[in-house]
C-alpha cells in the first residue's frame, strides 16, 4: 500500500509538472502575440489581398473571392471585422490570434472524453508547433482553418453528430484542405458510424453543401484555369506526405535532423530512416495504447478515427498533386489537432508506471524545448516583414519629393483590384500610376517604379527582378533599392536616371 501511495504521489506530481509546462507555453504564446500586434509590421502580399478585399463593399468583395483560390468564410468574416475594428495590422491580425486561442479552448472541451492528462499533453504539443504561433500573426485563413478543424475534432470526440456535420460544412468553406479533411470525416462516418437512412441523408446533405463553393469557383470563377498545374505551386505527391508529417510534428523533424547531424548520418537517406523509425515508434505506442487494459471503446474509436482521417487527408492531397499541385506547408495546419491528439495518446501509453510517467514528462519537456527553439527562429523572421510594402511606400514618397518624377507600380495584372493593393500604404492623395512591361520605355528620367511580390533572384550580391531585366533589355539606366529581406528580391523600387 505504501508503494502504491508513493506511485500515485509521483504520478500526481508529474501531472502538475505538465500543467506548469502548459501554463508556461501559454504565457510564451501570448507574449509573442502581444509583441507582434503592437509592433504593427508591414503586411505581405497575401495579407494585403485579404485586407484590401475586406475593405470592399460586400457585393464587390464576393466578385474578388469567386476568383480567389480560397473559400469565402474567413474573407467575409474579415470584412465584418474590418468594419468594426479598422484595417490596421494589429486589428486584422488580432482576429487570427482569437482563432488560435479559441483552438486551445475548443481542444480543452474534450477533457470529459479523453481525460485531463491527455488533454494537457495535447495542448503542450499544439503550443510546441510553430504553425499556431506563426499563423496567429497573419491576416489569412490559416488560424481560422486550425480553429474549425479543432471544432470538428471536438464534436467528433464528444459524439455530437448534428454539430459535427454543420461544422464539417464550415470547415469546407474555410479552406480547400479543410474540405479535403471534411470528406475524410464523412468517409469515416459512412463506413463506421452510419446505420440509418436519416444518418445517410445527413452525410449526403453535408457533402453536397461542402461541394457548392468549389463548384462555383470552378464554373463561375477562375478555378478551371488553375486545374492541371497552371498554378504557382510546384508540389509532388511526395511533397504532400513530407509537408503533412512536418506540419503534424515539426519539432520531431527538427530533433531528428539534429540527431542525424550529431551521429554523422547523411541528411537524406539517414534522416529519412530516422523519420520512418520515429513514425513507426509512434505507431507502436498507439497500438500499445489501444491494447492496454484501460483502453475503453470510446478511446479506441477516437484514436482510430483520428488516424483514419489524418491518413486519408494526406493521401487525398498527395493524389490531387498528381494532376494539380496544391500542397504547401501552411495548408497542413489542418492536421495539427488530429496529430497532436494521436501523439498525446502515444505518450499516454508510456505513462503507466512511475518510470513511465517520468519518461513521459521528460519527453514533453524535450518537445516543448525543441518546439520553442523553432518558434523563436520562425517568429524572428515573422516580425521582419516577409515583404515590406510599408517601407517601400515611405521610400517611394521620399524619392518622389527629391526627383519630382511620377510614381508608378509595375504590374503584371493591369489595373483594377491590384492597383488598389499596390497603393495601400501610399499616403492619401499620392497619385500612383500603373505601368506594364511594354510601357516602360515611355517613362521619363526621374520616374519611380515600385514593385511587390515580384519573383527575383540573387546574382552574386545583387538582386535581379523581371523589372530590372526589362529595363536592361531597353538600355535604360536606373538605380534599384530593395526592402528588408532583400535576399527575396521581392519588394522594392527603381529610380530611372
Amino acid at each position: 500500500m505504501r508503494g502504491e501511495s508513493e506511485r500515485r504521489g509521483f504520478v500526481w506530481r508529474a501531472e502538475w509538472i505538465v500543467l506548469l509546462l502548459l501554463s508556461a507555453l501559454v504565457l510564451l504564446f501570448l507574449a509573442y502575440q502581444v509583441y507582434g500586434l503592437q509592433a504593427g509590421y508591414s503586411y505581405w502580399f497575401d495579407e494585403l489581398f485579404s485586407v484590401v478585399a475586406g475593405k470592399l463593399p460586400v457585393g464587390e468583395a464576393v466578385g474578388v473571392y469567386i476568383n480567389d483560390p480560397h473559400p469565402p468564410f474567413y474573407p467575409l468574416l474579415l470584412t465584418g471585422w474590418i468594419a468594426l475594428f479598422g484595417d490596421s495590422e494589429a486589428a486584422t491580425r488580432s482576429l487570427s490570434v482569437i482563432f488560435a486561442l479559441g483552438t486551445l479552448w475548443v481542444l480543452s472541451m474534450t477533457v470529459a472524453r479523453v481525460g485531463r492528462r491527455v488533454v494537457a499533453m495535447m495542448l503542450v504539443i499544439v503550443l510546441s508547433n510553430w504553425l499556431i504561433c506563426h499563423y496567429a500573426q497573419e491576416a489569412r485563413p490559416y488560424a481560422a482553418l486550425l480553429f474549425v478543424s479543432a471544432m470538428v475534432f471536438a464534436f467528433a470526440v464528444n459524439d455530437r453528430r448534428g454539430p459535427l456535420l454543420l461544422t464539417l460544412v464550415l470547415l469546407g468553406l474555410t479552406h480547400y484542405f479543410g474540405a479535403l479533411q471534411a470528406f475524410a470525416y464523412l468517409a469515416w462516418l459512412a463506413a463506421f458510424e452510419s446505420r440509418t437512412l436519416r444518418s445517410w441523408l445527413g452525410l449526403a446533405a453535408a457533402g453536397t453543401a461542402i461541394l457548392v463553393w468549389p463548384a462555383i469557383f470552378l464554373v463561375v470563377g477562375r478555378g478551371m484555369s488553375l486545374v492541371g498545374g497552371n498554378f504557382w505551386i510546384e508540389a509532388t505527391p511526395a511533397d504532400a506526405l513530407r509537408q503533412s508529417a512536418m506540419a503534424s510534428a515539426p519539432w520531431l523533424w527538427d530533433a531528428v535532423d539534429r540527431f542525424a547531424g550529431l551521429v554523422g548520418l547523411d541528411a537524406g537517406a539517414g534522416g529519412l530512416l530516422l523519420r520512418l523509425a520515429a513514425v513507426a515508434g509512434i505507431g507502436i505506442l498507439l497500438l500499445v495504447r489501444l491494447r492496454g487494459a484501460g483502453a475503453g471503446e470510446g478511446m479506441r474509436r477516437n484514436v482510430l478515427r483520428a488516424a483514419f482521417v489524418a491518413l486519408l487527408t494526406t493521401l487525398g492531397a498527395a493524389a490531387i498533386n498528381l494532376h494539380t499541385p496544391v500542397s504547401t506547408d501552411r495548408n497542413f495546419i489542418v492536421m495539427v489537432p488530429l496529430a497532436s491528439y494521436l501523439l498525446a495518446e502515444a505518450i499516454a501509453a508510456v505513462w503507466r508506471s512511475r518510470a513511465g510517467a517520468g519518461f513521459a514528462v521528460a519527453g514533453l519537456a524535450v518537445i516543448a524545448l525543441v518546439g520553442q527553439l523553432q518558434i523563436r527562429d520562425v517568429m524572428a523572421g515573422r516580425f521582419l516583414p516577409h515583404q515590406d510594402w510599408h517601407w517601400v511606400a515611405d521610400a517611394v514618397v521620399a524619392e518622389a519629393g527629391r526627383t519630382g518624377g511620377g510614381t508608378y507600380f509595375y504590374s503584371r495584372w493591369g489595373s483594377g483590384f491590384y492597383h488598389r493593393l499596390s497603393a495601400y500604404y501610399m499616403p492619401e492623395g499620392q497619385e500612383v500610376g500603373i505601368v506594364e512591361m511594354e510601357k516602360l520605355g515611355q517613362l521619363e528620367p526621374g520616374a519611380i517604379v515600385f514593385f511587390g511580390n515580384l519573383v527575383g533572384h540573387l546574382d552574386g550580391a545583387r538582386c535581379v527582378t523581371e523589372l530590372q531585366q526589362a529595363l536592361d533589355a531597353r538600355g535604360m539606366l536606373y538605380r534599384a533599392e530593395f526592402a528588408n529581406q532583400a535576399a527575396r528580391c521581392s519588394n522594392g523600387y527603381v529610380v530611372l536616371e
